[in-house]
């Protein structure tokens, strides 16, 4: 497996912390663009569902492994995914727009303060959102050929709070907003789990995204 290497389509340092956690719990290491490449990529995510920004992402990624002819002989799985918010008071806003949800980017504090905001009169039901992450898998052969892509999905459903907690974690917005049905607790807290307890099964959206792919990876890194 020396000349196999999973690469994850994301330049949010936070989030590859969090990814090379949870594959780890699986022995799959994960590696930088910057570990074969000099250079940063940020394709523009126009497409119009979690699906096809995680697929314009991924894709990007494997084209410039795949052009590089240095690094013919080495074989790669690019995985990328696209995170929305859907809050049902809201119509499903920001759903996959949260960090543009206003037409320009927005910093974390801003998106809690502006949902606190749009949220202000909701109650009950109105206030109930769900997670849901695409992750998306691009193989680059040893001669460069980008295979088909491949999909998993993953969901968490969830509140919104009437109230901020006081837990920030830099990247992640709502995880100081969306209270997780499932575990009954923050989405902050669930997120900095310890290591046993995500074993167990407890996992956010993207989590159960990268469980559902782990099979598909580990079938074309062992082939």
């Amino acid at each position: 497996m020396s000349n196999k290497h999973l690469i994850y389509a994301t330049s949010n340092p936070g989030k590859i912390i969090e990814i090379r956690r949870h594959f780890g719990f699986h022995n799959i290491p994960v590696s930088a663009l910057s570990d074969f490449v000099s250079v940063q990529l940020d394709p523009a995510e126009t497409g119009t569902t979690l699906g096809e920004n995680a697929y314009i992402k991924a894709l990007a990624y494997a084209e410039e492994l795949a052009k590089n002819d240095s690094l013919r002989g080495k074989e790669f799985m690019v995985i990328s995914d696209d995170t929305g918010v859907f809050i049902d008071g809201l119509d499903d806003e920001p759903g996959i727009h949260v960090r543009r949800w206003i037409g320009r980017k927005m910093e974390d504090e801003e998106i809690i303060n502006y949902t606190l905001a749009r949220m202000q009169a909701l109650v009950g039901d109105q206030r109930k959102a769900n997670f849901r992450t695409v992750l998306c898998m691009i193989g680059v052969d040893d001669d460069g050929t980008i295979t088909e892509h491949q999909t998993t999905e993953g969901f968490l459903e969830g509140r919104i709070l009437e109230n901020a907690h006081p837990t920030r974690i830099k990247g992640f917005p709502f995880e100081s907003l969306f209270h997780a049905t499932r575990y009954d607790m923050l989405l902050g807290d669930l997120h900095r789990l310890p290591d046993e307890e995500k074993r167990a099964g407890k996992f956010n959206h993207r989590e159960w995204a990268i469980e559902l792919a782990v099979p598909i990876i580990k079938a074309r890194m062992n082939r």
